[in-house]
């Protein structure tokens, strides 16, 4: 059952989507979401362009918004050319491609025949012409997980409309929107970025760690080795103690060092 409290103007069809927000008094699962794509689907194959738009406007301003499961990517790819074929109704047709090609790149079988569209629509030159164009990713949650048409991760489509989910630590979709291709994602917490470089840092300072201990471990057993050399000068044997006690040195400021940058990393990542 759908339950929730629109706020918004669904005649407003001078907008590319209609701007309407959500108050969700429960989470609606994707067979709700599914039984409405199939209304406006329905709708405009029969040809009924006022009950396509007004399905449309529910879908955007009431269902998506309230989704909790997972839009799998046939059923994004679906929610693709429904929304190219609304954007087109309302004249953006750069948007409409977009949505088109978004639509063919997760599920190049998806019937959009004669149907859907005239032969000579620019939305079938689109579809027929799409290809993926890469991803870019984005920031990771601090809690819980993203999900991109379907597919979870933060990988995001580079140059494509997308439907972005956030997911709380239950798994539960917290937010759900359909973004054009350079729309700003929503709001979420995120680890900052600085958590991840000091990550690497760390990494990399514990890789150098092991290195120098190891070269200081060779070097004083080669130390021990020549001192039990009556015949070795004392200069030569001097050098090599120097050699072993900078490389233990070394070791051991790398050993703070990493411990410092570990300990950074798990401070920002608190915060």
């Amino acid at each position: 059952m759908l339950v929730a409290t629109w706020f918004g103007t669904a005649g407003a069809t001078e907008l590319p989507v209609p701007q309407a927000s959500a108050v969700c008094v429960e989470r609606l699962d994707r067979q709700g979401f599914a039984t409405r794509l199939d209304d406006a689907e329905r709708a405009w194959l029969d040809l009924d362009t006022a009950a396509f738009r007004d399905r449309v406007n529910v879908l955007t301003g009431l269902v998506v918004p309230c989704l909790g499961d997972l839009v799998p990517p046939d059923l994004s790819a679906r929610w693709h050319r429904v929304m190219a074929l609304h954007l087109d109704t309302l004249g953006a047709s750069e948007g409409a491609d977009g949505s088109i090609s978004a639509a063919h790149t997760l599920d190049a079988g998806l019937v959009f025949d004669d149907a859907w569209v005239g032969e000579d629509h620019h939305l079938r030159a689109a579809f027929a012409s799409a290809q993926a164009d890469g991803t870019r990713r984005v920031p990771e949650p601090r809690s819980g997980t993203l999900a991109f048409d379907g597919t979870p991760g933060r990988d995001r489509p580079a140059n494509q409309p997308t439907l972005v989910q956030v997911f709380d630590a239950a798994g539960v979709a917290r937010t759900t929107a359909y973004l054009g291709a350079r729309d700003p994602l929503p709001a979420y917490e995120a680890i900052p970025k600085v958590r991840n470089r000091l990550l690497v840092g760390t990494g990399l300072s514990l890789l150098a760690t092991g290195v120098t201990l190891g070269l200081a471990y060779s070097a004083q057993g080669e130390l021990f080795s020549l001192a039990e050399d009556q015949q070795v000068p004392g200069p030569e044997l001097e050098a090599q103690r120097r050699r072993a006690d900078g490389l233990a040195a070394v070791s051991y400021g790398l050993v703070g060092l990493t411990a410092g940058l570990g300990g950074a990393a798990l401070a920002v990542g608190q915060r």
